[in-house]
């Protein structure tokens, strides 16, 4: 599944960010190392001016490391707010009611399924030990996140009959 989307970023807003490590070892190198084979995210050179996020890392599993931006530095405050509404439980079995097979499909980091547009990658750098890096596809840490992948989802779905997001 691939998709754009454009980020509105209010860049008077955009507040200067620091560089912090809220975790390192091996494993989270390994983790950097495996979303540049996925192209995930690209390396660049540092140009000067640009304004970085720290990465976050979160412990899945004891051999599984997820990279979140800290976005929270600047970079989410001077998001437009990415309009979309929240799933309905009731609906969603409303829409189920009369069906006799069932099955969840559960896509492995959901939100990298979706591409970001070259002009909107900018302020999706992080600062790792590795360098600079600006995300190709969408990352968690970032608000509109949630927003967005719902949105997609709905409207791959859209007129598939009993599929639900």
């Amino acid at each position: 599944m691939v998709d754009f989307h454009k980020f509105r970023i209010r860049w008077n807003d955009l507040q200067a960010n620091y560089s912090k490590y809220a975790f390192d070892s091996r494993l989270l190198m390994k983790t950097i190392v495996s979303l540049l084979t996925k192209h995930v995210c690209v390396p660049i050179r540092a140009l000067g001016g640009q304004q970085a996020a720290p990465i976050v890392a979160i412990k899945k599993t004891f051999s599984k490391v997820r990279i979140c931006a800290g976005f929270s530095t600047g970079l989410n405050a001077a998001l437009d707010t990415h309009q979309h509404p929240r799933p309905v439980p009731d609906n969603h079995f409303a829409k189920l009611n009369y069906g006799t097979c069932f099955a969840k499909l559960d896509l492995s980091d959901a939100y990298v399924q979706i591409e970001v547009p070259e002009e909107s990658r900018e302020p999706l750098l992080i600062n790792t030990r590795r360098g600079l890096f600006p995300f190709t596809r969408l990352p968690f840490g970032v608000k509109t996140s949630p927003a967005i992948f719902e949105q997609t989802m709905d409207i791959r779905l859209m007129g598939t009959e009993g599929a639900v997001a």
